[in-house]
């Protein structure tokens, strides 16, 4: 079973929010708190090894899906704004909450 690394992501948005949502009808803002910034941590931590581990493999991405040396110019050029993509997108999951 593939288990794509974005749906990871919205998998933490969705347990955060439902654990934000918990506490806070419970009247525990401190322990809302606690969840956001946990959940916050753990995507950021995990997308900034997914970004690293690009960012170090950046001239081999290509050369995964074809041997055209253009097509692997390009993608060496353009993986490290995936790689900030992906950092930046696992922050906007969580606070979108």
């Amino acid at each position: 079973m593939k288990f794509p690394f974005h749906s990871f992501f919205s998998l933490v948005k969705l347990v955060c929010s439902t654990r934000v949502s918990n506490e806070l009808g419970a009247g525990n803002m401190k322990s809302a708190r606690s969840v956001i910034k946990s959940g916050l941590c753990l995507s950021l931590s995990i997308s900034m090894t997914i970004s690293i581990i690009l960012l170090c493999v950046h001239n081999m991405v290509g050369q995964l899906f074809t041997n055209d040396d253009d097509v692997i110019l390009y993608a060496s050029k353009i993986t490290p704004m995936l790689s900030v993509s992906i950092f930046l997108d696992s922050i906007q999951q969580n606070l979108a909450g």
